[in-house]
């Protein structure tokens, strides 16, 4: 028997956060300043560019960044007992994004 169909099961963590309690957060846990800054879409868009993200992938990302910070674009799923998880943004850092960060760049 083949799988066919498709579900959405969206998880959070144990709080909501703002976007400057994540960087105070992720700054804490991995040991370098991160800070949360708010660009102008052009400098975003040229930023993409100037990163190896073709004109229609980086489009389509600020179309997606502005349709949640307009509210088109929202959870399916509301925060719930099912939906939410004991894991931290802090524990979620140290086990998989401190390791990532500490390894060498491979060329």
């Amino acid at each position: 028997m083949r799988w066919t169909g498709h579900h959405v099961h969206e998880l959070y963590g144990p709080a909501d956060l703002s976007y400057d309690e994540v960087a105070r957060i992720l700054s804490d846990t991995l040991g370098r300043e991160i800070a949360y800054v708010k660009c102008d879409r052009f400098e975003a868009r040229q930023f993409m560019l100037d990163n190896a993200i073709s004109e229609n992938a980086a489009d389509l990302m600020l179309e997606m960044y502005d349709a949640i910070e307009t509210g088109k674009m929202r959870p399916i799923q509301q925060r719930s007992a099912e939906t939410t998880t004991s894991t931290t943004l802090d524990e979620f850092a140290r086990e998989v994004l401190l390791p990532l960060v500490a390894a060498p760049v491979r060329h």
